[in-house]
């Protein structure tokens, strides 16, 4: 009998090196101890009332937004994978890169903060890291800078911090990374930016798909009075939810892997921008009998930005510069009942030009009753109007849809109907600019 390999999760002899040379400088727990007897003892006593485990809001409030979405890296054929919607490559990938990363996120629903390691470079900066021989998260502070001579809606911010999430799977050379950008009334080490990152996606990586974004200020304001920074309050404007949507659920895609349980009826739709010419936005949204985790009830805007393809030579604090990169949405639908249809439409567009682009619609049955289908327009349509035409027009076959825009940028929408017969979980993906694909079943 041949039984699985146990990981040995933060060993010395397996820090990763593409930071260079790190050494493991203590486990996050008591890092933020420290940290909080230092930071008590040298700034101004923490005044964030908090109700039932949420901060309150006070005046001296700066914005927690994000600053990059996520951006995916990996070789070319796994490339190659996600642009003919090979799913069953792409279940491989998936099975490969929970081997690698599942224990780590498992090791942090178990720990919690003494899960991670601080770590230290050869230039003194410090991250915070879960790692094993197979693969790391990481948080990272890349830049902390005064705040002046640009208009902002963060009136309160003299400061702000970019802080980086990412992951990597070493067998697939596999990884993805996004950013926030947290205003600061006062500086400090970079690396209480980093930790406060870290718990705070704690949080949610354990929590799983059903997260408030709502919830992410409250709970960085809460990360940061643990570590004696209780000067620091933070909200993040309506207008930049979204941008916490789409991060967690990326987070909690490739990492968590929590979308598999049938009893919610999930559809997961990915969307990739190959096009190194154009920035693109999901801009609106229907649902028919359906919910988006994440955002509230009724929200029709989801206002994601996905950012034109990066050359393969791009310079990033993580990926080797000869891998292919791309920038990448995750949506999760989600049925209201298991027993009704459920079916939504999406309206994507130009970043610069909201009259070019493209609506893509779906449906699903009532659970065992039925194939799904899909339609999709090369005009960006209002989706409300969309999804009321397209009842009884879906189309199950082929599964593999091929078409242009009216900006003439081909666009590809691809369904999986394997992994929905196994798992009831329903796969969609929506490549820009991928002028062909093949159908594998």
């Amino acid at each position: 009998m041949v039984f699985p390999k146990k990981e040995i999760l933060n060993h010395p002899s397996h820090i990763p090196k593409v930071f260079g040379e790190l050494k493991i400088r203590g486990n996050l727990a008591d890092h933020i101890r420290k940290y909080k007897t230092l930071n008590s003892s040298t700034i101004p006593s923490p005044r964030v009332p908090v109700c039932n485990g949420v901060a309150a809001l006070n005046t001296h409030q700066t914005q927690a937004i994000v600053f990059k979405t996520p951006l995916l890296s990996m070789e070319k054929i796994t490339e190659n994978s996600f642009k003919n919607a090979n799913f069953k490559n792409i279940k491989g990938i998936k099975q490969t890169l929970d081997s690698d990363i599942k224990p780590l996120y498992d090791s942090i629903c178990k720990l919690g903060d003494k899960a991670w390691v601080v770590v230290e470079d050869q230039r003194g900066e410090q991250y915070c890291m879960v790692f094993s021989e197979s693969g790391f998260i990481y948080t990272k502070c890349t830049a902390m800078s005064p705040y002046f001579g640009v208009k902002s809606s963060d009136i309160n911010a003299k400061y702000h911090a970019y802080v980086e999430f990412g992951f990597h799977s070493s067998n697939l050379n596999f990884g993805g990374c996004h950013s926030y950008d947290l205003g600061l009334t006062q500086i400090f080490p970079h690396i209480s930016a980093a930790m406060m990152i870290a718990k705070t996606l704690n949080y949610f990586l354990v929590g799983g798909i059903g997260f408030d974004a709502n919830e992410f200020a409250s709970r960085l304001t809460l990360a940061a009075s643990d570590l004696g920074l209780g000067f620091l309050s933070f909200y993040t404007p309506k207008w930049a939810l979204t941008g916490h949507v789409e991060c967690l659920t990326f987070a909690l895609v490739f990492i968590a892997n929590s979308l598999y349980d049938p009893a919610y009826g999930r559809t997961l739709v990915q969307v990739f921008n190959w096009d190194t010419n154009n920035d693109w936005k999901l801009k609106t949204q229907t649902l028919l009998n359906t919910k988006s985790p994440g955002f509230e009830q009724g929200t029709s805007s989801v206002d994601t930005k996905l950012t034109k393809q990066p050359t393969r030579d791009i310079v990033t604090t993580t990926f080797p510069y000869d891998s292919v990169k791309c920038y990448y949405s995750a949506l999760v639908y989600q049925v209201d009942s298991l027993t009704t249809p459920s079916s939504f439409a999406l309206r994507v567009t130009l970043d610069n030009d909201i009259t070019q682009g493209f609506t893509y619609a779906y449906s699903r049955p009532p659970q065992n009753q039925g194939k799904a289908g899909q339609i999709i327009q090369g005009r960006p349509l209002d989706p409300q109007e969309f999804l009321s035409c397209s009842i009884g027009k879906f189309q199950s076959s082929p599964l593999n849809t091929l078409i242009t825009t009216n900006h003439q940028t081909p666009v590809s929408a691809s369904m999986d109907i394997v992994e929905s017969q196994l798992t009831n979980l329903f796969n969609v993906i929506i490549n820009i600019n991928n002028k062909s694909v093949q159908s594998f079943y």
